[in-house]
């Protein structure tokens, strides 16, 4: 089962997005989220930064319009198969970008991407913090789906002070 997580940590450990994506895979790799370390009997078997969840910092909303692109039932799901041709790739990046989208729509990109992509890693602001981190106020970790690096406890000094990184894992 994949699993979306958060890992948050001091910004002044990377100085842009790459670089984030590259301390969180780092850390992830070097203790042991695969494999014995920090993680004790590892937490996953597979990692990427971003993966299914990639882009979803920019939380923008197209699945509706995708839905109905596709002409898909709302009870059907969108298979990688539905997004193979061209010209549904470009319909998809219109509807991403008219919706105010930066770079490559969520929907087509390669969710195998180890790194990920820009916005898979972001500065934490007031609306990333209530959309993502809000309900994990008061802990560090809860052990599955965030993790912040630096074992400091959520709150709104994450803001402006911490980068959120979007990662998805298999276990």
């Amino acid at each position: 089962m994949h699993y979306r997580s958060f890992m948050t940590f001091n910004k002044e450990k990377a100085n842009n997005s790459e670089e984030a994506r590259f301390y969180v895979r780092n850390f992830l790799e070097e203790e042991g989220f695969c494999s014995d370390g920090f993680f004790s009997s590892s937490i996953a078997d597979w990692f990427v930064i971003g993966g299914r969840w990639s882009g979803k910092l920019q939380d923008i909303k197209i699945f509706d319009e995708v839905m109905k692109m596709l002409k898909k039932k709302k009870d059907e799901h969108i298979y990688t198969s539905d997004l193979d041709d061209e010209k549904t790739k470009k319909k998809i990046q219109k509807i991403w970008e008219s919706k105010g989208g930066k770079g490559e729509s969520s929907y087509t990109r390669n969710q195998y991407n180890t790194d990920g992509y820009e916005d898979d890693a972001m500065i934490v602001t007031k609306k990333l913090y209530d959309k993502f981190l809000k309900d994990y106020e008061g802990t560090e970790t809860d052990g599955e789906h965030f993790w912040d690096l630096d074992y400091e406890e959520v709150s709104e000094k994450f803001i402006g002070t911490k980068y959120i990184v979007v990662c998805d894992y298999h276990n």
